[in-house]
């Protein structure tokens, strides 16, 4: 580990240690350095988990986070916790943020005389001013640190890098004959002085890339490796020359391996998704697919009923009918991203099915049973000699049939749910013909299916029930204007009675009968009760606007299946 543990000595002492070294390093602290890289090197956007750029970019095209993700590969004492939602820094690494760690890390050791060794450590750290983990004192800073063992007092050494040359005297004998820091940065909140290092463009391995671990994470070297390494802008040797620098006639040492860190930034991927279908009916089958872009491991989609997967490209059946909203949040080294899309599935009822039970021909019974009907529904059994497709209404639900010149058949009902059965007798007339059937469920019109208004029902408030329902149908859009102009009087003087009388005021708890307008309320405090509604040609259909209005505006669509009955025998069974 090439690491300096007091930080709070080191940011005290960095501006120092930079002014005292710069006389003896010629081209690392002097006017003749580097040439600048092809592009200027820059950081990105800081990252709210901890306040950290996400990633620096040496401006040859390699872009490096913040190494957090690997002890093994980052260097790091222990492993770093997960980010958890809802917690200030550092409260939500649960005490495991590091004080000290590497964008990037290059080191290379040459042997130097007795046993001793050189050292150049070259750098790009995320620390914290203060040397604890707090918030506000994040800082970045790039470093370059000389050790250098066993050399002679007073005399100069030359040293190549990567980055430049520069001569340096060494100062004492026996360990760290030569020890010099040069730490750019170390300023609370300022992330942009550490682009002033000389650790630009970063060394990477020269070959065996890319290293990826089981997350899933791109390294761009491997510090427990020394490997040979391209990238430095002057070369990619560490050398020093001098006096018996590794011994007695040795007066050169090098080495071209280097321990690297580096950890590349991958973007977060984006999240996309399309489906085959979107509406339908029950049970619904939709094969979803995956549009997101970008390095992903993971998937986890939410289908809006309950269900989930982790498949990239998943298939969901939906059971019952409703509005069902879509998630899709896809996860990879970069980060996370999701996709919501509301409302996306649509799922209606089966439509109503009608499927022969009994047929006694010509002038006997003819028995039909009726499924997938809304619970009570009141139907109508159409009937016609040919199939077609000619419009028609049953009360206020218009439906197109699967008719010509469909009939309303004379039939009994009996059962009740969503299910009942229909029995006819068959005209003698009818004898070696084939009719076609259909049946008709008024609950399943449109308006019905938007009536969606829940109401505490008290004694005494069917009035106030009525207004308010007509006052949301109203809100709705969903009343039948054509239907209304065409068949009813007196609408606009009850809705106008109706409008004072909004969903926020339909429950009045704790309000005795008499203040309750109900029909007879009103009549008590003295204010006629409402006039009832009137077919034009003046008979009237609902009475007092009580519960009765629910029947003016209330239906679903209904759904039709035709069913064929075949030829019918030419006379009756015995």
């Amino acid at each position: 580990m090439h690491k300096i543990r007091n930080h709070a000595v080191r940011a005290l002492t960095a501006f120092a240690r930079t002014i005292a070294h710069c006389a003896p390093i010629a081209l690392l602290c002097g006017i003749g350095a580097l040439s600048a890289p092809a592009q200027s090197p820059t950081f990105g956007p800081l990252m709210p988990q901890n306040g950290f750029p996400q990633f620096y970019s040496d401006g040859h095209g390699t872009s490096l986070g913040l190494c957090i993700t690997n002890p093994t590969m980052c260097e790091l004492l222990t492993s770093v916790a997960e980010p958890l939602d809802g917690l200030p820094f550092p409260d939500n690494y649960s005490g495991t943020f590091p004080d000290e760690s590497f964008y990037w890390l290059a080191s290379a050791i040459v042997p130097t005389a007795a046993g001793g060794q050189g050292l150049l450590v070259l750098g790009l750290e995320a620390t914290f001013s203060t040397g604890f983990v707090l918030p506000g004192d994040q800082t970045t800073f790039a470093r370059m640190r000389l050790r250098a063992d066993n050399l002679i007092p007073g005399q100069t050494y030359h040293v190549t890098t990567p980055y430049g040359e520069f001569d340096t005297i060494a100062t004492r004998s026996g360990r760290r004959s030569i020890n010099l820091t040069q730490d750019i940065g170390l300023i609370p909140g300022d992330f942009s002085s550490a682009l002033g290092g000389n650790v630009f463009p970063f060394l990477r391995w020269d070959s065996d890339l890319p290293i990826v671990d089981g997350q899933g994470n791109r390294f761009i070297g491997n510090p427990l490796i020394p490997h040979t390494v391209t990238g430095g802008p002057s070369g990619n040797i560490f050398r020093i020359d001098g006096p018996g620098v590794g011994g007695a006639g040795i007066d050169s040492v090098s080495t071209d391996l280097w321990s690297i860190i580096g950890m590349e930034h991958v973007p977060p991927p984006v999240a996309g998704f399309r489906a085959n279908m979107t509406t339908g009916t029950a049970p619904l089958g939709v094969s979803f697919a995956s549009e997101a872009t970008g390095a992903i491991g993971r998937y986890d989609w939410s289908f809006g009923d309950g269900g989930t997967s982790r498949a990239s490209n998943p298939a969901h059946v939906y059971l019952n009918p409703g509005v069902y909203t879509v998630s899709l949040t896809v996860t990879g080294p970069g980060g996370s991203d999701t996709k919501t899309v509301t409302d996306m599935i649509r799922v209606t009822p089966q439509p109503p099915r009608l499927a022969l039970d009994r047929n006694e021909g010509p002038g006997r019974r003819l028995r039909l049973i009726a499924s997938n009907l809304a619970h009570g529904a009141k139907i109508a059994l159409l009937g016609s000699p040919f199939a077609g497709a000619a419009p028609f209404r049953v009360g206020r639900c218009g439906v197109v049939t699967g008719l010509q010149q469909p009939a309303v058949q004379v039939a009994r009902t009996s059962g009740g749910g969503t299910s009942q059965t229909i029995e006819m007798t068959v005209p003698l007339g009818l004898a070696g013909q084939t009719c076609y059937f259909q049946v008709v469920d008024p609950m399943r019109c449109k308006i019905a299916e938007q009536a969606d208004l829940h109401l505490a029902v008290l004694p005494g408030t069917d009035v106030l029930l009525a207004w308010s329902v007509a006052v949301e149908l109203e809100r709705m859009g969903a009343l039948d204007a054509a239907f209304i102009a065409e068949h009813v009087l007196g609408f606009e003087a009850v809705m106008a009675r109706a409008r004072q009388w909004p969903a926020a005021r339909r429950v009045l708890r704790g309000r005795s009968a008499a203040t309750r307008p109900g029909s007879r309320a009103l009549a008590a405090r003295g204010e006629p009760a409402p006039r009832g509604l009137r077919w034009r040609g003046g008979r009237r259909c609902l009475g007092d606007l009580g519960p009765g209005a629910l029947r003016l505006a209330a239906r679903r669509p209904a759904a039709p299946r035709l069913h064929r009955v075949g030829h019918l025998p030419r006379s009756p069974r015995a």
